[in-house]
Formats: C-alpha cells, sequence, structure tokens
C-alpha cells in the first residue's frame, strides 16, 4: 500500500509540472498577442486615407519616368507559438502579415500624369514572418522572412522591427 501512496505522488507531482507548464505557455501566448496587437495597431495607424507614392525612376533597362504605387497591410495577421528546441528554453512567437504594393502603368513623363492614374496595371503580395522570443521582460525581435509571389519562396529580412518594416511608406493624400 505504501509503494502504491508513493507512485500515486510521483505521478501527481509530476502532472502538477505539466499543468503549470501549459499555464505558462498560455501566459507566454497571451503576452505575445497583446504585444502584437499593439505593435499592429501603431503599424496600421500609419495607413489612413488615400495614398500612394510618385517616385521618378532614372536607373532601369526602361527609360526614365514617373512611377505610382500604394502599399496597404492587411489588418487581419497571424500569430503562432513554437516550442522551444531546448528544454527550458523560450518559446519563439511568430507574428504573420500579408502585405501588398499596387503598381499602377509606370510610364508617365511628368509627376501630375502619374498621380491622375487610377487603374492598376500589378500587385506585388509578400507575405512576412516576424520570429520573437521573451527574453528580460520583452519580446524581441529574432529573424524576419520575407515571402514573395513571384519568387515562390522565402528571403531574410534584416529584422530592426515590426514597425519600421511594415509601417506605411506612402505619401499620404488629403
Amino acid at each position: 500500500m505504501k509503494k502504491f501512496v508513493l507512485l500515486l505522488l510521483v505521478f501527481l507531482l509530476g502532472a502538477s509540472r505539466g499543468f503549470a507548464a501549459e499555464g505558462e505557455n498560455a501566459n507566454t501566448y497571451d503576452s505575445f498577442k497583446t504585444y502584437c496587437g499593439t505593435e499592429m495597431a501603431k503599424v496600421l495607424a500609419t495607413y489612413k486615407g488615400e495614398q500612394y507614392s510618385i517616385v521618378y525612376k532614372t536607373k532601369s533597362n526602361k527609360p526614365e519616368r514617373w512611377v505610382k504605387t500604394s502599399e496597404k497591410v492587411d489588418s487581419a495577421y497571424g500569430i503562432e507559438m513554437q516550442k522551444a528546441s531546448v528544454p527550458g528554453g523560450p518559446d519563439t512567437g511568430v507574428l504573420i502579415v500579408k502585405h501588398s504594393t499596387a503598381i499602377y502603368a509606370d510610364n508617365f513623363d511628368s509627376a501630375e500624369k502619374a498621380k491622375a492614374e487610377t487603374d492598376i496595371v500589378d500587385t506585388v503580395k509578400n507575405t512576412y514572418k516576424f520570429y520573437m522570443s521573451y527574453e528580460n521582460n520583452e519580446w524581441v525581435l529574432k529573424k524576419v522572412l520575407k515571402y514573395t509571389h513571384w519568387q515562390k519562396k522565402w528571403h531574410s529580412v534584416s529584422p530592426t522591427s515590426v514597425f519600421d518594416i511594415l509601417q506605411s511608406k506612402n505619401e499620404v493624400k488629403q
């Protein structure tokens, strides 16, 4: 009987550690979800009103010309948690964001003609994955991957910050 009680105590001790680990994972997920919500709110706040950029292109296989583009970030984003590869190490949070750039006809001979254009001739679609770990009570960006639809593969991007990479680079037109 003593062996049975001892075995039951060992089992309960192991199970309580498992339940504690589940609680930690839930806390980590909630923390990451809150962090991503805050960062994405800052990013999305930069995409207000009618926005586009007019750029004068001089280097290319085409002659010098004015180009009109417009960027957009999808307000719906994904969150994933990846278990730590080393026991006791931090889990990795992954923020997944879709970004697109609308390209208008790019053969304009003046900025005014480019601004007046409303027909989109192509759209570039990208997906970003931001890999972060929780260190010293904050989420730290470790790696950024960017998927480009025309090359159909992932590329590494310098991990500066979610905001720096995704914020609107358009000019705001009122």
